[in-house]
C-alpha cells in the first residue's frame, strides 16, 4: 500500500509537560527516603508542611532522577510515573489512526469534530450544482483543500467522487430539504440569489455566512478512514511508555508507528530516559 500512495506524516507539538520532580516526591513518599535524593529541594521536603514557591519551582526544574530510572527499569514500580503527564497537539493523522489511538484507554482525547466542520465540503457541493461540470468543480475544489492523508491526484479523485455521489444521492432523496439541512436562513437567501452561473461567488458567500453548528449531523457518513483530523491528547508517562512500546514496533500499523515515533522524538530527554532503557544506558556511558 505504501508503494502505491504517498501518505502525509503526522506532526506533533507538546503543549505542556508536568516535569519529573513531583514524581520523585511521590516515590520518596512511598519509601520515606527524602534524605537520599540527589536534589536539595526534595531532601528538604520531609519536615515541611508547606513548600515555598521557589522550592516548587526547583522541583519542577529537575532534569534527571536516579530513583525514577531505577524504579522504571530495575524494580518496575511504575505507578509513580502516572504522576507525569503530557498534552500533545497532533495534526494530520487519519481517522483510521484515531480509531487505533482510542484503544489506549488511559488517556484523554479532544478531537476535531466532524459534525461541526463539514461546512466547506457541503457548501462546495451546493455550489457545484450550478455549474455545467458539477463533478469536476467539486473534485477540483476538494483536492485543493487537502483534507485527506493520502496524497496523489488519481487516488483523491476516486475518494472525492465517492463523497460527491453519496451527497448527490441524498440530495435526490431529500429534494429541497437537503438545502435546508445545510444552510441557515441567510444562507438559503444567498443560494436563491446565485442560483446559476456564479459558482465561485456563491461558494465564497456561503463560506462567509454563519453556518449551522451541527451541520454534519446528517452527512457524517461521507467521511472515510483517510480523512485528515487533529486532536489534543493528554497521557501519563506510564501509559505513554506502554503506548510507545506497542506502537513503535514493526508489528504496528505504519501510520500509527509514525505517530508514536514522532511523539517520542518531541519529548525532552528527561522523559526519554524513563522510557527507553537502551537510551538511558547510552546516556550514562
Amino acid at each position: 500500500m505504501q508503494k502505491d500512495f504517498k501518505y502525509i506524516k503526522p506532526t506533533v507539538d507538546i503543549l505542556i509537560d508536568s516535569g519529573i520532580g513531583h514524581a520523585e516526591v511521590a516515590a520518596r513518599i512511598a519509601y520515606d527516603s527524602f534524605d537520599k535524593s540527589e536534589h536539595e529541594s526534595i531532601r528538604n521536603i520531609k519536615n515541611k508542611k508547606l513548600l515555598q514557591w521557589h522550592e516548587r519551582e526547583d522541583i519542577n526544574d529537575i532534569k534527571e532522577s536516579k530513583l525514577l530510572e531505577d524504579l522504571s527499569f530495575i524494580y518496575h514500580h511504575e505507578s509513580v510515573l502516572e504522576h507525569i503527564t503530557f498534552s500533545f497537539l497532533i495534526n494530520d493523522i487519519s481517522r483510521g489512526v484515531l480509531q487505533e489511538l482510542a484503544r489506549h484507554r488511559i488517556a484523554s482525547y479532544t478531537v476535531r469534530s466532524t459534525r461541526y466542520t463539514l461546512g466547506t465540503v457541503l457548501n462546495t457541493f451546493i455550489a457545484s450544482q450550478i455549474t455545467s461540470d458539477k463533478l469536476k468543480f467539486f473534485i477540483d475544489r476538494m483536492i485543493a483543500l487537502d483534507y485527506l492523508v493520502i496524497e496523489g491526484e488519481k487516488y483523491q479523485e476516486i475518494e472525492w467522487k465517492a463523497v460527491y455521489e453519496k451527497l448527490l444521492l441524498q440530495q435526490e432523496m431529500l429534494g429541497h430539504e437537503f438545502i435546508k439541512m445545510i444552510l441557515s436562513k441567510n444562507g438559503i437567501e444567498i443560494y436563491n440569489r446565485y442560483h446559476e452561473g456564479f459558482p465561485m461567488q456563491l461558494l465564497r458567500k456561503l463560506e462567509s455566512t454563519k453556518q449551522k453548528r451541527n451541520i454534519g449531523d446528517n452527512f457524517k457518513h461521507i467521511v472515510t478512514e483517510n480523512w485528515k483530523t487533529s486532536l489534543v491528547m493528554t497521557m501519563n508517562l506510564r501509559s505513554f511508555k506502554n503506548f510507545y512500546k506497542l506502537r513503535s514496533s514493526n508489528a504496528a500499523w505504519f501510520q500509527i508507528r509514525w505517530l508514536a515515533n514522532e511523539m517520542f522524538e518531541k519529548l525532552p530527554i528527561k522523559y526519554k530516559l524513563l522510557i527507553d532503557k537502551k537510551l538511558r544506558n547510552e546516556y550514562e556511558n
